[in-house]
């Protein structure tokens, strides 16, 4: 009981200091998480960014210079809790908004923001938070 507690604990303390924001520019970005681990696009157009941030995976896709699309996953975990993904929604929420749940369809959950600019997927296999603008399409 104990160490679930502790481990509860050190999770929500981790979830609650992985945050970013749809918008932000690839400087405030790798302020919070640091230089990329790897990068995958490199273009004038679109960049694809690998960043590592107290065991999250988080795939930043930046377009015009600003993020576009955040995904955020931990590697060493099959699936993030209900209790994770609601916090990373309420961090990575646009600063004066909140998340408004708008369809749950084949176990896969959505949501919009109150301001209506962006969107969050968590899907079926539970173990990725999807972010992004309403009208980012990625041409990888």
């Amino acid at each position: 009981m104990r160490a679930s507690l502790i481990i509860a604990l050190l999770l929500t303390s981790l979830a609650t200091s992985v945050h970013g924001r749809v918008g932000e520019t690839v400087k405030q970005v790798e302020g919070r998480y640091g230089k990329p681990q790897q990068v995958y696009i490199n273009r004038p157009d679109l960049r694809k960014a690998l960043y590592g941030y107290h065991g999250f995976m988080i795939m930043v896709y930046f377009s015009g210079g600003t993020s576009k699309r955040e995904s955020y996953g931990r590697p060493d975990l099959p699936k993030l809790s209900p209790q994770t993904v609601n916090e990373l929604l309420a961090l990575s929420a646009p600063e004066g908004t909140s998340w408004q749940p708008i369809l749950k369809e084949h176990d896969d959950y959505y949501w919009v923001s109150s301001d209506k600019k962006v969107v969050a997927q968590f899907g079926a296999a539970g173990n990725l938070l999807f972010v992004q603008d309403r009208k980012f399409h990625s041409r990888e």
